[in-house]
């Protein structure tokens, strides 16, 4: 779990996302998901290594990777 420090968009519409403990994830999958900087996620381990990112309060996820 991490908090959500800043939200930025790459030029083809991709959530980069900056977390609290100074990790950044890049949204791979082109599905909209909202994020708002304050917000709680976690990051979990999906399929074929890749990983997904969350909320508690959400049932769905978003297909990320890890930029640094």
């Amino acid at each position: 779990y991490a908090e959500v420090s800043s939200i930025t968009k790459d030029p083809y519409g991709a959530l980069i996302v900056k977390l609290s403990n100074d990790q950044t994830w890049k949204q791979i999958s082109t599905s909209r998901y909202k994020l708002k900087a304050g917000q709680t996620i976690y990051i979990e381990k999906g399929a074929l290594s890749s990983f997904l990112l969350g909320t508690d309060d959400r049932n769905s996820t978003m297909r990320v990777k890890r930029v640094n």
